[in-house]
């Protein structure tokens, strides 16, 4: 079916159908995660995976049909939530644990930073997640605020929402809400959510407690969404892998 969602006014929509988008959006998936493997075996064969840290995110989820969305303009789960991977042999502690802590995207930084033995600014606000990755209780907090301003010409509402690790409470301004159910209360009252798993730390078991390298090399690999001629998945013949 052809991807435009509508309620008297045009919300978010897309070129194509949902299937065939869905279909390249796979095959871009599966082509990253292809190339990302030879990455990885690369550096094993050059004997730098103890002291390399490859950090694996995005700038957002997506929406492919779950509650009645498509895109990434709405404070949904799946918009909300992003891939964040961190592999570290020489500075993790039982390696392929998946935690339940709130990370976000602004703790990469601190987080590289700590790792590589350098002072964190005081003035960035994430935080290191290096507790996590030696398997320290440490929390890392119990909320985050979401924030979503306009941009055009998408006629998606600017709205603010407070996530915790069971509740998502969002209020929106000009503009209006996603329409509610036939039916729904003028409220709608949103279930609990799955608790956040958002950073994994998948490499093979090593020996002992983490050693920490002075210098650690960084790689950083961020999947994100481009233009209709950025990337295969939107049928671009030039580019047979994401950037």
């Amino acid at each position: 079916s052809f991807q435009v969602m509508a309620d008297g006014a045009l919300w978010e929509g897309a070129f194509f159908t949902l299937e065939s988008n869905y279909r390249k959006y796979c095959e871009c998936i599966a082509g990253l995660d292809r190339e990302i493997g030879r990455l990885l075996r690369e550096i094993e064969t050059l004997g730098l995976d103890r002291k390399t840290i490859v950090v694996y995110a995005s700038d957002n989820g997506y929406s492919w049909g779950e509650q009645r969305r498509y895109g990434k303009r709405w404070a949904t789960e799946e918009n909300l939530r992003i891939p964040f991977l961190i592999r570290y042999p020489a500075g993790t502690v039982q390696p392929g644990r998946r935690s339940e802590a709130l990370a976000l995207n602004i703790d990469l930084a601190p987080t590289l930073l700590d790792l590589a033995g350098l002072a964190v600014p005081a003035r960035m606000q994430g935080r290191s997640l290096r507790p996590i990755l030696e398997n320290r209780d440490q929390g890392l907090r119990k909320s985050f605020l979401y924030e979503y301003f306009k941009d055009y010409p998408y006629n998606v509402p600017e709205h603010f929402g407070v996530r915790t690790d069971r509740h998502l409470y969002v209020e929106y301004g000009a503009g209006g809400r996603p329409p509610l159910p036939a039916g729904a209360a003028g409220r709608l009252r949103l279930p609990p959510v799955p608790r956040a798993r958002p950073v994994v730390a998948a490499v093979p078991p090593a020996a002992g407690a983490a050693q920490k390298p002075a210098q650690p090399n960084i790689i950083f690999i961020l999947a994100d969404d481009l233009g209709l001629d950025g990337v295969s998945c939107y049928g671009a013949d030039k580019r047979k892998t994401p950037n």
